[in-house]
């Protein structure tokens, strides 16, 4: 493992996709009418490239562009789309951490300052201002964070 290159940005080669796809495939079964409609809507976060040759078209399944995260849904939910912060990389040094050696992540998703929750309050409310702000959620390798506005743009690389 290379310590400079993140997990996401390394790619399956052909060999490996095929070794996947065919564990997939005996794990689940073939997945028949509308159930297989559904699950093909359920995963957008993947895209398809079709590539051949003379004739015979193969369906290669590329990487999520999402990194892998759980967020549980809140109140309110984290927003995924929408936001020109979103999938843009960051560089962050933790509180007694090595200002040399910063984390690299990726901003996955936010609460924008006009989210509300269930009962009508800010969906978060920012420390300095105590008004509704913007905030974001990063995903590092080890761990993930999250920043207002005004921190996040500090750590833009």
């Amino acid at each position: 493992m290379q310590p400079d290159v993140r997990e996401i940005k390394i790619r399956a080669t052909a060999k490996t996709q095929k070794k996947k796809k065919a564990a997939a495939k005996k794990k689940s079964g073939k997945k028949s009418g509308k159930r297989a409609a559904e699950a093909d809507v359920a995963t957008p976060a993947k895209k398809k490239k079709k590539s051949g040759s003379k004739g015979k078209k193969k369906v290669v399944e590329e990487q999520s562009l999402v990194p892998d995260f759980t967020l549980d849904e809140g109140d309110p939910p984290w927003r995924t789309t929408g936001h020109e912060y979103l999938m843009r990389e960051v560089q962050w040094t933790p509180e007694g951490g090595d200002p040399t050696n910063p984390c690299v992540g990726t901003v996955v998703a936010y609460i924008a300052d006009t989210d509300v929750d269930s009962e009508g309050n800010p969906g978060f409310t920012c420390s300095n201002t105590g008004k509704p702000a913007n905030l974001f959620h990063v995903v590092f390798d080890e761990f993930e964070q999250d920043f207002e506005q005004f921190e996040l743009e500090e750590c833009f690389t």
